[in-house]
């Protein structure tokens, strides 16, 4: 059965109620403005692996203040010049978004997006998942609205590639298991719908969360625009994809799989060091 491709990417992958007077990369903006890329992590130019040599990776902890200290440090520079975020009202231009979170990188991102600590506030917090789904939204190709409908399995494949990309803290997240499954089931789709008789290609991620999600959601399939009101997700249980409490048993099993794996993953560790 054929989806509303439009209406759910719009819903899964970008902030239902960005900062007002912000551009925030939706779908449907898309076509009337394409937003600027904030960060350059991007699905066509994914982190270089680390030389050898180089010093460890740091804690999520650690990355969190950093983050901290620089979001203070670019709204201090902007202060100095006369330019605000307009935290009070909620508000701010694209312009000021970008000084705001200049140099930061995704994993920098994801720690204010998702309060890590508690150190960031609700406006710092939806500037940051807006600039999130802003390059989600590039990556994929949406931001150029008629380049994507040309063949939107290939759009949808990047962003199943560029979600791929990011860090361990993020892919824990339920707002990273539910965007990966909405890519993933939106590129089989139109695999299957655009490209008879091709073969997709395999993208299943391995954590049993994403493969619940997209397994229900195609359960659900035309019946997109319930699955998800494009909010910042912090807890899938709460979503309406799962309001009638049918399938609220499967997605605790299914969380307790991926707990499982990670235990498993970090056991392999350990035996290794």
């Amino acid at each position: 059965m054929a989806h509303d491709t439009g209406s759910s990417l719009t819903r899964i992958f970008a902030p239902a109620k960005p900062p007002a007077g912000a551009k925030a990369g939706t779908v449907g903006e898309a076509a009337d403005a394409k937003p600027p890329v904030v960060v350059s992590l991007s699905a066509s130019a994914p982190a270089a692996p680390a030389p050898a040599g180089a010093p460890a990776a740091k804690s999520f902890a650690e990355v969190t203040t950093d983050a901290r200290a620089a979001l203070d440090a670019n709204l201090a520079r902007m202060k100095e010049s006369g330019r605000t975020l307009g935290m009070g009202a909620n508000q701010g231009s694209q312009a000021d978004i970008d000084a705001a979170f200049q140099g930061m990188d995704r994993r920098s991102l994801h720690a204010i997006a998702s309060n890590s600590g508690g150190l960031f506030s609700k406006d710092e917090q939806a500037f940051a998942q807006t600039v999130m789904s802003q390059q989600l939204v590039e990556a994929t190709g949406m931001d150029d609205p008629a380049g994507f409908q040309r063949d939107p399995a290939r759009g949808f494949l990047a962003g199943v590639r560029f979600l791929d990309t990011v860090s361990a803290e993020e892919k824990a997240s339920d707002n990273w298991r539910l965007n990966r499954a909405v890519a993933q089931t939106n590129y089989e789709s139109s695999m299957t719908r655009d490209h008879p008789g091709e073969k997709a290609e395999n993208v299943d991620s391995g954590d049993p969360v994403v493969n619940f999600l997209a397994q229900t959601i195609r359960s659900k399939e035309g019946t997109w625009t319930s699955v998800h009101d494009g909010s910042y997700v912090d807890d899938l249980s709460r979503i309406t994809l799962f309001k009638d409490g049918t399938d609220a048993s499967g997605l605790q099993k299914a969380r307790q799989g991926a707990g499982t794996a990670t235990r498993d993953a970090a056991a392999r560790i350990d035996i290794t060091l």
